[in-house]
């Protein structure tokens, strides 16, 4: 018998066998696998780009056996996935939610064969929590790591040792970072006196290693640990903070699912049911997660919210938990806990007399237990604090999967404040008499369509087409049937290969952006540069670069609806010929309403001062598409380099109406209005732009310019003082405070800050000029005058004009 401190058994067990729980378990679980299907077909996007760049692995894996082996393909998907990959993407997603429906089968036959009660209900706990349902079906390795840890349970209750060590080996293969808990495993083969299992665990591994030494051809047998120790030294994706994981706890899982496994968490640590293999294994996975993306440089350190699905089964059992307390069954239904079934059937006499110490243990416990009235006016307690997280913590809307926004979303707590009423409506029935099945049933699949209906209304089919994925995909489209496929490709970003199927990975034809790789480029190959991935991650290359070089010819700039992704598509020139204008002809005649061609030719003309021409290309931008916003944005960047402040305004305002999260565009406003001597106006446009970029130095900068116009120099001052704050090294902010204290009068303060100007920049004119002269007038004409002298004799007009200071 497992000892409850590494399981604890299931908070109600069921009074009879329930034969019916095993046809509810498969419909759940075919409700799964049809939902599933479903949105996977209708979807165009994986979860993310790892999806994508390991399905492409896996199909030339018996090419590249090197893959077998990668620590970022992972080594259990891509033997289980290598043979369908060959059969295409959809026989994959197949296997995979086949897979995941497996996983929650055998984590139902686990609680169902421990005597639970409902046990069938831990299922669509399982299935529909939020980010698990679609990440089940994609090409990741969080969901194997949860089919190992849902069958290492199974094979734990059914005490088949060797199996539950065996895939305690395999979950390092399926996520590397949880090797980190297989001393929990081994505790329970340790308990256990499974000492066979213990070499066993290691097995995977160690085949791993050496296997992998003779295929990478590596000079050490220790590879796995070359490879992920030390390996980084930075963490590519910038550190989160220690609450990230908690603060988005509950949009990964839903808050259906959050509100009952907060109870169900809660309630377990007050009946001290505190267990190894549940409570203190799944805490342990998150702790990790969070230490990785708070602290370290190596494994899982960006943060990825998707990273927490290994967490799923445990999650599932404690929110179930949960739900059977908040129906009252903890008091109401079957035996307790404690009163089990003799287990001592089949034991020796040592076993019988440590099962009859653990029993004679929990019957004290049950004697010291709260009165059943108070027992769950206690579980609504913890359904009320349940409420009470999710109307302060996450009651705002999650943007691409991970960044919280400002945007207020009530639903949340309004769906834990719904179930809470309807507990309290379950409580009021049971306080007389025993609440009828059907209430309970009913009450139950009322959580269960919850959950599945939040979960498939939050995670659309495409709710993974974002921004980025569009932009890329209508270049991807273009450039399927381009004339631009005669000559290599240098890209690095995956997804440019997924929408239209260009047969990827062909080494002859697509070959990996960097700068060395630029410059063996043959004449004429396209580049594919995007922000992703070309200038970090996989690349060395800036945009800047492509522009500086002359053998290479914008022929589309493309943006992304959100501005944050910038794609360049790129042509290598034969700097011999000379025929960048005849590529850049060549490609605007093959797509003569490309938006993206007369941008690059808007931009290049704007890098050449060729303003005029900029505009001309600008206004070709929106008579094509009026709704571009990008191309009144165009327009008013030429308006202003033409000094046609006026007009620029008007573009910029239009842009800003267009698009408000481009507030940045208030600032553009608040310049063209400086710019017209509107000093005013300029003031109240560019506070407004302040109260959303606080850390905005020109934005200080200007606003202090517009003070000093207006002759308020206090207010000059103060806004040049939070220059200063962001950014004390620079010499501006000091150059222009001192200049509206010398406005002041305030000579020794204007003093003060033109030394600190000095300490920064030793020559500049500006500042010793002024300082000459305030030491002048202070009367230390001994100090200034030598300032003024130097500078005249170095051609300084205005040094020259007040040398009759010094007479």
């Amino acid at each position: 018998m497992i000892p409850t401190w590494i399981l604890a058994r299931p908070l109600v067990l069921r009074t009879e066998e329930a034969d019916r729980s095993r046809l509810w378990a498969l419909i759940i679980t075919g409700v799964y696998v049809v939902a599933s299907l479903i949105y996977g077909f209708l979807s165009d996007a994986p979860w993310d780009d790892d999806c994508v760049a390991r399905y492409f692995h896996a199909r030339e894996v018996f090419s590249h056996p090197e893959y077998f082996f990668s620590l970022w393909d992972r080594p259990l998907f891509m033997v289980l996935f290598a043979p369908t990959a060959l059969l295409g993407r959809s026989v994959m997603m197949l296997q995979m939610i086949l897979i995941s429906a497996g996983s929650g089968w055998l984590l139902y036959r686990t609680v169902h064969k421990l005597g639970a009660r409902a046990s069938h209900w831990i299922l669509p706990l399982f299935f529909f929590q939020a980010f698990y349902f679609t990440i089940s079906r994609n090409f990741l390795t969080e969901p194997l790591a949860v089919a190992v840890i849902c069958a290492g349970m199974y094979a734990l209750v059914d005490q088949r040792y060797l199996l539950f060590a065996l895939l305690g080996g395999l979950l390092p293969l399926a996520r590397l970072e949880l090797a980190v808990i297989l001393p929990i495993w081994g505790l329970v083969l340790l308990q256990a006196r499974q000492w066979k299992g213990l070499a066993l665990m290691a097995a995977p591994v160690l085949l791993l290693m050496v296997l992998g030494y003779f295929v990478k051809n590596t000079d050490s047998l220790l590879w796995l640990v070359d490879e992920t120790l030390g390996k980084e030294g930075k963490n590519r994706y910038g550190y989160r903070d220690v609450w990230h994981y908690f603060h988005r706890f509950a949009y990964v899982i839903g808050p259906v699912i959050f509100f009952f496994l907060t109870i169900g968490i809660l309630e377990r640590l007050a009946q001290l049911r505190i267990d190894l293999f549940v409570l203190f294994q799944g805490a342990a996975i998150l702790f990790l997660y969070v230490i990785f993306s708070w602290k370290l440089d190596m494994g899982n350190s960006a943060g990825f919210l998707r990273n927490l699905i290994p967490l799923t089964p445990f999650v599932a059992w404690l929110a179930w938990d949960g739900l059977l307390a908040w129906q009252g069954l903890v008091a109401r239904e079957g035996p307790a806990a404690s009163e089990e079934p003799d287990a001592a059937t089949g034991l020796n006499r040592d076993e019988r007399k440590r099962l009859k110490k653990v029993q004679d243990r929990k019957e004290k416990r049950k004697n010291r237990a709260p009165r059943i009235g108070l027992r769950l006016a206690r579980v609504h307690v913890f359904a009320a604090i349940a409420v009470l997280v999710l109307y302060f913590y996450f009651d705002k809307k999650l943007e691409s999967h991970h960044k919280i926004s400002t945007v207020t979303d009530h639903i949340p707590p309004i769906i834990g404040a719904a179930l809470f009423v309807v507990g309290l409506i379950i409580w009021f029935l049971g306080r007389r008499h025993e609440v009828h099945r059907a209430v309970l049933i009913g009450s139950a699949a009322l959580v269960g369509v919850a959950s599945m209906a939040f979960t498939m209304l939050s995670e659309q089919p495409n709710a993974h087409m974002n921004p980025e994925r569009k932009a890329i995909t209508t270049v991807s489209t273009l450039y399927k049937d381009s004339y631009l496929r005669e000559w290599p490709l240098y890209v690095n970003h995956a997804w440019f290969f997924w929408p239209q199927d260009l047969g990827y990975p062909d080494h002859a034809k697509y070959r990996v952006l960097n700068k060395a790789a630029l410059d063996t480029a043959e004449v004429h190959s396209v580049v594919f540069w995007e922000n992703h991935y070309s200038q970090r991650l996989q690349g060395n290359v800036q945009i800047a670069d492509l522009y500086k070089r002359k053998d290479m010819v914008e022929l589309s700039h493309v943006m992304g609806s959100d501005h944050r992704l910038t794609i360049g598509l790129f042509q290598k020139v034969d700097t011999t010929a000379g025929d960048a204008r005849v590529l850049r002809e060549r490609f605007m005649k093959a797509h003569p309403d490309n938006m993206g061609a007369y941008y690059a030719q808007n931009l290049e003309h704007a890098r050449n001062k060729l303003h005029a021409e900029a505009l001309v290309d600008a206004q070709r931008m929106v008579a094509l598409d009026s709704t571009y916003v990008e191309g009144v944005l165009a327009e008013g960047q030429a308006f202003f380099d033409l000094n046609r402040f006026p007009e620029a305004q008007q573009s910029f305002e239009r842009v800003l109406r267009m698009d408000t999260a481009l507030h940045t565009m208030e600032y553009s406003i608040a310049l063209s209005q400086f710019r017209q001597n509107k000093f005013p106006d300029a003031v109240r446009s560019v506070q407004h732009y302040l109260k959303g970029a606080k850390r905005s130095k020109e934005a200080y900068e200007l606003l202090g310019a517009g003070y000093y116009h207006l002759q308020k120099y206090d207010s000059a001052a103060t806004a040049f003082g939070e220059y200063i704050k962001i950014d004390g090294r620079s010499a501006v902010g000091w150059l222009n405070r001192a200049s509206v204290r010398m406005q002041m009068g305030q000579v020794d303060p204007a003093i003060a800050d033109l030394n600190e100007v000095l300490k920064r920049e030793p020559t500049n004119g500006a500042a010793l000029l002024n300082k000459a002269v305030l030491l002048i007038r202070k009367g230390q004409k001994d100090q200034g005058c030598p300032i003024l002298q130097q500078l005249a004799a170095a051609g300084n007009m205005a040094a020259i004009q007040q040398l009759v200071l010094c007479r």
